[in-house]
């Protein structure tokens, strides 16, 4: 009959050492972290004019501004009508995640403000926010019909394309 020692489990260390557990992790959070950015920069842009939109033209278009006012909001601006739409809501942080990505854009090509973004709502229903300095245009409607409608509340009063 065989005799089982219950301390012979613990007379040798088979642990792993904590330095490389924490390296692995970091490792691991890290190319995580570099995939999400990856997908999350290139969701909704449209870098070059795709042939299926040949026939699409804007239908209405306002010329925007984003700037913190006074009261520590972000204030969004019709730079043609000279008009103050009113600080983001807090339902509102998809506009705020936008906006930096595309002043992210900005900085990093050493572009200065004032920034002015081109919201265009298009003849087949499709929104996007472009930065006509960089070329940068993001297809709003590829993040969700909750949040392009986050964005539709600044065309009303927006003027007809031309």
């Amino acid at each position: 009959m065989a005799r089982h020692d219950a301390n012979m489990s613990d007379s040798h260390d088979d642990k792993i050492p904590q330095s490389l557990l924490v390296g692995a992790g970091v490792l691991i959070a890290s190319c995580l972290l570099l995939v999400a950015y990856h997908q999350i920069s290139n969701i909704g842009v449209e870098r070059e004019a795709h042939p299926a939109f040949a026939t699409v033209s804007p239908k209405l278009v306002r010329q925007l501004q984003f700037d913190n006012g006074p009261d520590g909001a972000l204030h969004v601006f019709d730079v043609v009508q000279k008009k103050d739409l009113g600080p983001l809501q807090e339902e509102e942080g998809f506009v705020r995640a936008v906006v930096s990505g595309l002043t992210f854009e900005r900085q990093k090509r050493g572009l200065e403000d004032p920034t002015v973004y081109q919201l265009v709502l298009w003849t087949d229903d499709r929104l996007s926010l472009e930065d006509q300095a960089t070329g940068i245009r993001i297809n709003l409607g590829a993040f969700g019909q909750g949040n392009k409608d986050v964005f539709n509340r600044f065309l009303a009063g927006a003027a007809p394309a031309t």
